[in-house]
């Protein structure tokens, strides 16, 4: 039950959604995971994690712009292992006219992870719930920022695509679009910063995430 316990608050992980104690129970079960296993983060009695960080310590970060020539903003971004990169388009003309808004600028958000950033594991097709899920809190979140008031009847692409998954990519996702917006000129109140952050029992962790083995 303590690993049940522990499994939600990991919520922000490249795993499969976990809602209940129950499922975690069918995803092992489940025929699609069979030749895998859930790994979890703790902390040894000497206070450290499996890859040697503090508790409160963060994975080496990594950030780089203008990656994509052809876009108006870009970045790449990475966590430990884990690599994404945004890219930025706009502030240009609706493409469509019925989406137009008149007081603001219109944010659309497209996330979406490379068949090669995963290794062997499951592929999962573009348009998923996940990337779906996904594409919304980064677009929500980055609409919160943009001074959309300021570039009226226009509209602001971001693109962002995992590169390789070690776990975090929706923080990371969200520190790279920042940095592509900043790139492109976009006007915002503030950068965006995001990292996760939970508690294993009783030890309040920085920066985690869940990862699989091959069993």
């Amino acid at each position: 039950m303590d690993l049940e316990r522990s499994v939600l608050h990991y919520m922000e992980s490249d795993a499969p959604t976990i809602n209940t104690p129950s499922t975690l129970h069918s995803l092992h079960s489940a025929s699609t995971l069979h030749r895998l296993t859930l790994r979890m983060e703790y902390v040894s009695p000497e206070g450290l994690r499996l890859d040697g960080r503090r508790p409160m310590e963060m994975r080496q970060i990594r950030a780089e712009i203008g990656a994509v020539s052809k876009a108006d903003g870009s970045a790449i971004f990475e966590m430990g292992n884990t690599k994404v990169i945004a890219a930025v388009y706009g502030p240009r003309e609706v493409q469509n006219r019925s989406q137009q808004i008149s007081s603001h600028a219109l944010v659309r958000c497209e996330y979406s992870m490379a068949n090669f950033s995963s290794g062997d594991r499951m592929r999962k097709p573009k348009g998923d719930r996940r990337s779906t899920e996904i594409s919304l809190v980064i677009r929500q979140t980055m609409e919160a920022c943009i001074l959309t008031h300021l570039l009226p009847r226009s509209q602001i692409d971001i693109y962002v695509q995992v590169l390789q998954a070690d776990g975090g990519t929706r923080s990371a996702c969200i520190n790279a679009a920042t940095l592509a917006l900043a790139d492109a000129g976009i006007p915002m109140r503030d950068l965006v910063t995001s990292c996760s952050a939970g508690y294993l029992n009783s030890t309040p962790l920085l920066d985690i995430y869940i990862f699989y083995l091959k069993l």
